[in-house]
């Protein structure tokens, strides 16, 4: 009897894997990711993505933190960005476009800390300073 339900269980699995592409669910986990403005003037942040464009403004020691919920993949890229430019007190910027430059700054995951807070719960923090200014 259970090599009979066996059989029909194995049957059932593959069935549902050949005919309707079953897969095994993705584990959702909390990301956050802090950027914090450790230089000597104030910036603004802008990326863009296709034709969407985004602004954070921090002051001098200011920090900005954005919390989601997205699968646990290993991820190369932090932000979800075409370009990005760092602009500090409207004098100077530094730009980044994605895949143009090896080292792609703020875009790039390895230019981030990283913190696991719990199991599915990540911190990538990313420190803004008068090195880059």
């Amino acid at each position: 009897m259970r090599v009979k339900f066996f059989v029909i269980e194995l049957i059932g699995i593959l069935s549902c894997t050949i005919l309707f592409g079953c897969e095994k669910p993705v584990d959702i986990v909390t990301e956050e990711f802090l950027y914090l403005n450790e230089s000597s003037s104030e910036i603004d942040i802008e990326y863009y993505f296709g034709e969407s464009q985004n602004i954070v403004h921090l002051d001098i020691n200011e920090s900005f933190i954005q919390v989601q919920k997205t699968p646990d993949v290993n991820r190369e890229y932090i932000i979800n960005a075409d370009s990005l430019i760092i602009i500090f007190s409207d004098t100077s910027r530094l730009t980044y476009v994605k895949n143009e430059s090896n080292d792609d700054g703020i875009l790039d995951r390895i230019n981030y800390d990283y913190e696991k807070i719990e199991e599915r719960h990540h911190r990538y923090s990313y420190v803004i300073d008068n090195m880059d200014y």
